[in-house]
């Protein structure tokens, strides 16, 4: 029984996989590029309007790259029986429809949950204590823990 906890930002997701008494990290990079639009520029001539910069096209870039980092990240997912997810932005909200969009993934969502920014330790801790008490040790079925802890 293979469990998975991802903690991800637009910047890096963490991968902690655990499988009978192993345990193993993996750090993906997202390698998506932060812009920050602002604005116009004179074009040199005097009276003439400013050329706008294309704020379309750095949303369908950056869109994009996380497209690709949540394939970086669900590559890796092999064959695992539960998929926990949690991080502060809304990159995990990107994965976790990328994820309920392939039947192979859809039902082994287990938890969603917002975590702010944490040291690597406190991700590793959180992921653990996840799986080895609400998740594990839980009386609700599977359906009903969605709902009471997913926001969506």
């Amino acid at each position: 029984n293979k469990k998975i906890g991802i903690w991800l930002d637009s910047d890096k997701a963490y991968i902690f996989s655990f499988y009978q008494d192993k345990e193993e990290l993996e750090i993906i990079y997202s390698q998506v590029e932060h812009f920050q639009v602002q604005g116009g520029y004179g074009s040199g001539t005097a009276y003439k309007p400013q050329e706008a910069v294309s704020e379309s096209k750095y949303l369908e870039r950056k869109k994009a790259q996380l497209k690709d980092f949540y394939r970086r990240i669900i590559v890796r997912l092999g064959s695992s029986q539960a998929i926990a997810i949690f991080g502060p932005a809304e990159a995990k909200i990107g994965l976790k429809k990328a994820l309920e969009a392939r039947k192979e993934f859809k039902d082994k969502i287990v938890a969603f949950k917002a975590a702010g920014n944490m040291t690597d330790n406190q991700k590793r801790a959180l992921v653990r204590d996840f799986f080895n008490k609400e998740y594990l040790n839980r009386n609700l079925s599977l359906g009903s823990y969605m709902k009471k802890y997913s926001p969506f």
